[in-house]
């Protein structure tokens, strides 16, 4: 048993197996660089019910709606104020940190 533990031991579990071929982006998730080749091909194929604009990523169409919908899903606890993003949110809170 503490030999095959050893053996773990010895992985480079960062290593990466899949390269662009357009850049030199590269990533041990396959997925990830699907993702990334759309940056290159243009391909956008969640598109938005309302206006057509395309969007890499099925998040970037989600906060995209919004626009659309008037929604903000992340509330600011200190002031109320809405936000699309959950960034902008926490962006947001840093500015009632500060002092004055």
């Amino acid at each position: 048993m503490k030999d095959l533990l050893s053996d773990y031991s010895s992985i480079n579990i960062t290593s990466k197996h899949h390269y662009c071929s357009f850049c030199n982006y590269s990533s041990s998730l396959l997925a990830n660089l699907k993702r990334h080749i759309r940056i290159h091909t243009g391909e956008r194929p969640f598109l938005c019910s309302y206006c057509g604009k395309g969007f890499i990523q099925k998040s970037g169409l989600v906060a995209h709606m919004c626009s659309h919908t008037g929604e903000r899903p992340f509330n600011c606890s200190i002031c109320g104020k809405g936000f699309i993003e959950k960034r902008s949110l926490l962006a947001h809170t840093l500015n009632h940190a500060a002092p004055k």
